[in-house]
């Protein structure tokens, strides 16, 4: 094999091969799939195992073949009626989750840890066999909670393998007082704790989140190895062209792409539409939230459902596969993104490579996502989102304009970019450490 070999885990991709890809499963695709068809022999592929706790190799066909498969229907992430705060069920949800922690956690953890001891033997014993040889670098760029922390902190150490990782945001990390960080056996650390306690290399997605992990670091006393910011691309996938969505008619609505749940602040946009409907005497031309329903996002979507001022003028499309998307760029009049956080964001040069105008939120990585072109806004100043929005609804000539601007400043990144950079940052790395 060749020497520091890079492989690459594609656990999400694998598993979740047959559903419809979200913002961090979609980065993940993408990558792999630019990375299988660079056709490297110094790159290969793997996905986790959770019930052997192992990593099985996979060629770079039948990666090519995880990140590409076409979804079917994601039945999965239909919303539905929540009954948690219901009198009784309350408290029968409170008895559970207290089983889970005090009962059912703590025995999973003593299996897997027992199931760890014995994959490693079994590794170890049959090195010659094994995928990891020597200094292989372990890139992850997928969902962490899909790995046994566990047993890669047991690699690391006794197999001599180095972990890269691509990082999102800084999502579930612990407070300064949790002594699990100052535990070094510790096997269940959320993911960018865990991320900066054992990575030899970090990779995330902008200059934004990369800031981010340096203060927290800081504040919290962890010493983080080398940090090197990648580029996201954003084309989507060739998918066979639609004749169109039901309902809506090219030029004639507007599109907000992302998961509805409080963090996407799609209740912005609800509230001015609906604002709209009522003092204009009819509904604007449609809103379309593009994304999955989240279960805090179920009581937004269901109190538009039953206001009639806004009655079909705001859809919800929660199973919108490649071809879909697509059409729904290529035929909006423009696009919303006022997001309260984000690692990236992805949707605004999405909206950009098919040169539609973004309006977006001015927070976190936005603005350096959008290059500086979106026109960015507090994302609680509903009163500068309904003007700004109000003008490119009713303005032509300032549509134009803005369209003209995407066409002259915008500088595309392909996912092969992407790839590339990753390999760049291994590749510097390791020649740093010899």
């Amino acid at each position: 094999m060749p020497a520091n070999r890079i492989l690459v885990d594609l656990t999400t991709a694998f598993d979740e091969r047959n559903t419809i890809p979200h913002g961090t499963t979609r980065v993940e695709r993408k990558l792999i799939e630019a990375l299988a068809r660079l056709g490297r022999n110094d790159i290969a592929f793997c996905r986790f195992d959770k019930r052997s706790s192992q990593f099985i190799p996979l060629s770079a066909a039948e990666a090519l073949a995880a990140a590409t498969t076409v979804p079917v229907a994601d039945s999965r992430r239909a919303a539905r009626v929540s009954t948690r705060n219901r009198p009784g069920v309350k408290q029968l949800y409170q008895l559970e989750v207290w089983f889970r922690k005090r009962v059912r956690d703590p025995i999973r953890q003593a299996r897997s840890k027992a199931r760890i001891e014995k994959a490693l033997v079994d590794t170890t014993a049959a090195s010659a066999a094994s995928i990891f040889d020597d200094g292989t670098i372990l890139l992850l760029p997928g969902e962490l909670q899909r790995q046994d922390f566990g047993f890669l902190m047991s690699l690391r150490r006794k197999l001599n393998i180095k972990l890269a990782f691509v990082f999102y945001d800084l999502l579930d990390t612990l407070t300064a007082d949790d002594p699990r960080l100052r535990d070094p056996d510790a096997a269940n650390i959320p993911g960018s704790n865990f991320v900066m306690r054992e990575a030899s290399l970090i990779l995330p997605i902008s200059h934004y989140s990369a800031g981010e992990l340096r203060n927290y670091a800081s504040a919290h006393g962890i010493a983080l190895p080398p940090v090197k910011t990648i580029r996201l691309g954003h084309q989507i996938a060739d998918a066979p062209a639609i004749d169109g969505v039901d309902g809506l008619t090219p030029g004639e609505f507007v599109l907000t792409v992302g998961d509805v749940n409080h963090r996407k602040n799609h209740a912005l946009l609800t509230g001015i539409w609906a604002s709209l409907a009522r003092e204009r005497g009819t509904p604007p031309i449609p809103l379309v939230i593009a994304g999955r329903i989240g279960t805090d996002g179920q009581p937004l979507v269901a109190a538009v459902k039953t206001d009639p001022a806004v009655a079909g003028a705001i859809r919800f499309l929660s199973d919108v596969d490649d071809a879909k998307l697509q059409w729904l760029y290529r035929n909006c009049r423009f696009t919303l993104f006022p997001s309260r956080s984000e690692g990236f964001g992805l949707p605004v040069v999405e909206s950009f490579a098919f040169g539609k105008p973004c309006i977006a939120s001015n927070t976190t990585s936005i603005p350096e996502a959008s290059q500086g072109i979106a026109t960015h806004i507090d994302p609680d100043d509903a009163a500068a989102w309904r003007i700004t929005i109000e003008r490119l609804l009713d303005d032509d000539a300032a549509l134009t304009s803005d369209k003209a601007e995407i066409a002259n400043r915008f500088r595309p990144t392909s996912w092969t970019d992407t790839a590339h950079d990753v390999l760049g940052a291994i590749a510097h790395e390791l020649q740093r450490q010899s």
